[in-house]
């Protein structure tokens, strides 16, 4: 059974506790309280400490009468001599609340939980000093102070959606949490198809990270995505493949993710952005572990590979899987591949490949 809470006692002033604090804490204290009106006055001055503070309570004693605390405006009168010893000028204490939020940063030891809800907690005392910052400036700053690794910052940004500008703030602390959560994996859909188990990963062909499906799927393309079986290394490599593409002799058609693709959209001027082609597009694809998906269009977009400006047509499905160029696409690029030196030759240009940390997947940027 829980324990009734005196109302008639008015809350305890200290030095730990913010003058404002307690201000706030005696409106309440005053709308649920049963204390006859003439008797608030007194029984606020009774809580207040001897000790300390300057003697706070000989100051109100000795400013105020009994008459006057005991008047239907006692209350009002003790929170303005309050008022004058503890409460400081609107400009100082808008400084300080500012400046308390603004040194704010997410420690080693804390929670991503525990940082979203302090931030909020600090951004909230500036709010009441007349600071409202806009949405954009407040979802940047929760991310900026969460002290996260820029791979991570760009994992966080991909979940969030900056025309919607008006939940900006809510959107960003969402996928910081959900980045932060234990099963981090369903932050990225990685489809079963992403994965293949240890043992599949053993047996798998010299290619090391595809391998070929079964051809008798009649009518759909076959493309397999590497072996790791961790959804972390799905994090991973969607990180360094951004606006980069991953080489795949084992897709027959060039693929990419719906995150990918819109990562690498945005990163386009407005001017190349016009260049961009979309289709209607209804391509099957077959995907480790059985996972079939449908394209939801084909985009055909301009890009540099090797230094020749040129244009790259990709089936996009709903996976957060990096762009596959498919060995067709390879093949019109003249692509050579020197696997032992992480390079190729491109358009008849020697080039050097990026290694992912993802059992070495090769990825071209």
């Amino acid at each position: 059974m829980a324990a009734s809470v005196n109302y008639k006692v008015p809350p305890v002033f200290t030095e730990q506790k913010p003058y404002s604090r307690w201000i706030d804490e005696i409106k309440a204290w005053k709308a649920l309280t049963d204390l006859d009106k003439k008797k608030m006055g007194i029984a606020i001055a009774l809580s207040l400490p001897e000790e300390g503070l300057n003697s706070i309570r000989d100051k109100v004693f000795s400013d105020l009468s009994l008459e006057a605390l005991s008047a239907d405006d006692g209350v009002d009168k003790l929170i303005e001599l309050m008022d004058k010893i503890f409460k400081k000028d609107e400009l100082r204490q808008a400084y300080e609340a500012y400046s308390e939020f603004d040194r704010f940063r997410r420690s080693k030891v804390s929670s991503m939980e525990e940082y979203v809800t302090e931030f909020e907690k600090l951004y909230n005392k500036t709010k009441k000093v007349k600071m409202e910052l806009p949405q954009p400036v407040l979802a940047f700053k929760l991310l900026e102070y969460s002290e996260l690794e820029m791979k991570d910052r760009q994992l966080v940004l991909t979940s969030v959606n900056y025309e919607q500008v008006e939940s900006l703030f809510k959107q960003m602390a969402t996928s910081l949490k959900k980045l932060a959560s234990k099963d981090m994996g369903d932050r990225i859909k990685v489809e079963s198809a992403c994965m293949a188990d240890e043992e599949t990963f053993s047996k798998a062909m010299p290619t090391l990270f595809y391998e070929n499906m079964d051809k008798a799927n009649q009518g759909v393309e076959k493309a397999v995505l590497f072996t790791g079986n961790k959804s972390q290394e799905a994090l991973v490599l969607l990180t360094e493949s951004a606006n980069s593409a991953i080489l795949d002799s084992a897709c027959t058609s060039t693929v990419a993710g719906e995150t990918w693709m819109k990562c690498y959209l945005d990163s386009l001027d407005s001017s190349i952005r016009e260049k961009v082609v979309e289709n209607p597009s209804e391509t099957l694809f077959k995907f480790g572990g059985g996972t079939v998906l449908q394209s939801t269009k084909k985009v055909t977009f301009p890009c540099a590979i090797a230094g020749i400006e040129c244009e790259i047509q990709a089936d996009v499905v709903t996976s957060d899987i990096p762009l596959l160029l498919s060995k067709d696409s390879m093949k019109k690029a003249k692509m050579k591949l020197d696997l032992e030196n992480d390079s190729a030759n491109i358009f008849g240009k020697d080039v050097q490949l990026q290694c992912a940390h993802l059992q070495g997947i090769i990825v071209y940027q």
